[in-house]
């Protein structure tokens, strides 16, 4: 019997890749098609940054597809979660929606607090034009520490004492009144007559959440409900 010879493809590689590449056919982008300049792409970089691009042109390029900008960095990792410690390095894949004035928002979770984050596009007309990432609320829940004058959260240590003071954070730098913990992808809606925008996912207890804007169109501050559907959970 003759030898069989099996010859295996190597894998698809690009120099200095953005995105991540051992789990492409996982990775889903998020997109919204703005009304000023069209398309508009979200994805996880390979580092754990947000990254996007968008629509330069109607005018189709050489090879016939649509004029993009390349990927450009929305957040930094050097960032830190409210309690100071947690990098910004967030996971899995964003979503997003858009506000019926053209402005994108975006969800994502972060690895460190594993709570949902956001941020929102500032001018319709600017792709560029961005909030800073914001956590859900000010997180702070260091165990039962020896000293009772503890008021901060631990930065290099659970009870040292020397991270931020919760009870002084300022409210306009998180975006909800409550802290969800996604244990499921998210999905978004827009209301096309309130324009009110809802981020739907499944909480840790097995409930579904929604998570809608306190005011509609208005993307600085979202309020929860908790959505016990047919009486059941999602396990």
């Amino acid at each position: 019997m003759l030898p069989i010879c099996l010859a295996f493809a190597a894998p698809l590689a690009w120099p200095h890749p953005v995105l991540p590449q051992n789990d492409t056919f996982h990775q889903q982008f998020a997109q919204v098609i703005n009304p000023n300049y069209g398309l508009h792409v979200f994805a996880r970089a390979t580092n754990g940054s947000l990254v996007h691009q968008w629509q330069t042109s109607d005018t189709p390029g050489s090879d016939g597809g649509v004029p993009m900008s390349g990927w450009h960095y929305l957040t930094i990792q050097n960032g830190t979660a409210s309690d100071g410690n947690h990098p910004l390095v967030f996971w899995e894949d964003p979503v997003a929606a858009l506000n019926l004035d053209g402005r994108a928002e975006i969800f994502i979770r972060l690895t460190g607090d594993l709570t949902l984050w956001h941020m929102y596009q500032t001018n319709a007309k600017d792709p560029q034009a961005w909030d800073q990432p914001r956590g859900p609320v000010c997180l702070c829940n260091f165990p039962p520490c020896k000293n009772l004058n503890q008021t901060k959260c631990g930065l290099s240590a659970s009870c040292d004492n020397k991270g931020v003071d919760c009870s002084k954070a300022d409210p306009s730098s998180f975006w909800s009144d409550h802290t969800g913990f996604p244990t499921s992808n998210m999905n978004t809606h827009v209301d096309q007559k309130t324009g009110q925008i809802s981020v739907f996912y499944r909480g840790f207890t097995g409930a579904m959440y929604r998570d809608v804007q306190a005011i509609p169109g208005n993307s600085t501050k979202y309020t929860s409900n908790k959505l016990w559907l047919y009486d059941g959970t999602f396990e």
